[in-house]
């Protein structure tokens, strides 16, 4: 109704939402052609039973770090990014943007050996302040969650050109808080474990689906 009345209707068109990251974030949308592009991956499973399955996209450059506002880990992350190492030393400063006591944070992602072609023993080195823990391929292979704040470590395998697992956990309590994860190898001088050497890992289904897998 009245004199400058007008109706606008758009056209829905599934697309893919980018990103939005940098100084400059855009949304692109496109039309998408079934088939193409299209994707075929295989896995195997230790044993018959239930699992859940879920398909992922990498992207080198860093480990997503979820960061908690109590050190349990515990509810939605207050901050979630891709950080390029972990390597903080955040003495008495603010850890989340609201929080500088009682905190956690979780890392996860792949870790790959930078050199295509070559696998070696690694020593992977962590220590921080308060407690911590790490998985390498779903194994617990450090674990002072419990314990201030000693530097452990634990000697894996990387495979060549493989992607293994990495989940760090961490939390602070009272005071200074910090958390570093380096490695060491034949060929790697020991360091803090950088970009080019990790990978975040990004949700391509919406959310993991399940699966059976039968005996034989």
């Amino acid at each position: 109704t009245g004199s400058q009345a007008r109706i606008l209707i758009d056209t829905p068109t599934e697309g893919v939402e980018q990103s939005l990251t940098g100084e400059n974030p855009t949304v692109r949308v496109e039309e998408l052609v079934p088939g193409l592009p299209s994707y075929r991956g295989t896995y195997s499973t230790p044993a018959a039973g239930s699992y859940f399955l879920a398909v992922r996209q990498l992207s080198r450059g860093g480990l997503l770090g979820q960061y908690f506002d109590n050190q349990w880990l515990q509810g939605s992350p207050v901050l979630s990014r891709v950080d390029a190492a972990v390597d903080f030393d955040f003495e008495d400063g603010l850890v989340t943007p609201f929080a500088r006591d009682y905190v956690s944070a979780r890392w996860t992602g792949k870790l790959r050996h930078p050199t295509q072609g070559l696998g070696e023993t690694a020593t992977l080195f962590l220590s921080g302040d308060e407690g911590f823990r790490l998985y390498f391929d779903h194994e617990l292979v450090i674990d002072r969650w419990d314990e201030c704040c000693a530097e452990s470590r634990s000697f894996v395998t990387l495979e060549a050109d493989t992607f293994h697992d990495i989940i760090l956990e961490w939390r602070d309590v009272t005071g200074s808080a910090s958390i570093s994860l380096e490695w060491e190898t034949a060929s790697i001088a020991r360091s803090v474990i950088p970009s080019s050497a990790l990978w975040a890992a990004a949700h391509i289904a919406d959310s993991p689906f399940a699966i059976t897998v039968l005996p034989g």
